[in-house]
């Protein structure tokens, strides 16, 4: 900053490597008799960021003993390790904010999504987020990005996701 041709103040940014998305500190769990592995995880949260699917775990007031494998499924989704927890489909959460303005739901949807599916634990990088158009309270979702590099003899996971995420 300068004032009257004279230096005030200056400000050195550096960039900072944060590791956000895609990180390999998941561990595997079976379940239902099906292993589900890190990338297992990192599908699901990306199905949930952005279709609603698998939906967040209902209180269905049983004993916790009896919900303990739905109790774990649903930690491993929602991340432990993660800066953002997976709580909720964030198209639908923006959806409710931005009724009527659909141009500001999907500029605003796109970069809350991409947000969260690199926070999230999902992704290191986003290749293709394309959302819409809107029809029948739907919005139509494709997705595409690279999980971070496991070893360097093993080519990243690709996580893929596509479908209608219902708005109501």
């Amino acid at each position: 900053m300068s004032q009257g041709g004279q230096q005030i103040w200056t400000v050195t940014m550096a960039s900072e490597d944060i590791q956000y998305g895609g990180g390999v500190s998941d561990m595997a769990y079976q379940a239902k008799g099906k292993l589900y592995t890190p990338d297992d995880f990192a599908r699901l949260r990306a199905g949930r960021i952005l279709l609603n699917d698998p939906p967040p775990l209902k209180d269905d007031h049983r004993q916790a003993f009896d919900r303990m494998e739905e109790i774990m499924m649903e930690s491993f989704i929602r991340g432990s390790d993660n800066p953002v927890p997976i709580e909720q489909c964030v198209v639908q959460v923006i959806f409710r904010a931005c009724r009527g303005d659909t141009e500001r739901l999907l500029r605003l949807a796109r970069l809350g999504s991409i947000y969260s599916l690199k926070a999230g634990n999902v992704v290191e990088k986003v290749l293709d987020l394309t959302l819409g158009p809107l029809s029948n309270g739907k919005v139509r979702v494709r997705f595409r990005g690279s999980r971070r590099q496991a070893a360097s003899n093993v080519a990243p996971a690709v996580i893929e996701i596509e479908g209608e995420c219902p708005l109501e």
